[in-house]
């Protein structure tokens, strides 16, 4: 992943955190725990590809997409769709 996106993706992942009360509370709506939080914070600089959906759905916030959590994976656009078949 090139520097930009890392950026983006961090930058993503922070957003996310400050828009719940505490990482605590990020890491409780997505089924995560804390520690985990911090390492892809401090550790990876990006949350992994299968938590991001997750993120996506818990905090509904327009800036807080799964391609702007990682911009250097294709393969939400094809969940989407899958999604959109089952209902």
């Amino acid at each position: 992943m090139d520097t930009a996106a890392q950026n983006v993706a961090l930058d993503t992942l922070k957003l996310a955190v400050s828009l719940c009360d505490s990482q605590a509370d990020f890491a409780r709506r997505i089924g995560s725990s804390t520690q985990a939080v911090w390492q892809w914070i401090n550790r990876d600089k990006r949350a992994p590809v299968e938590a991001c959906p997750f993120i996506e759905d818990a905090l509904k916030d327009e800036r807080v997409t799964c391609e702007k959590l990682r911009p250097d994976y294709r393969g939400f656009e094809i969940l989407r769709v899958s999604r959109t078949a089952e209902i």
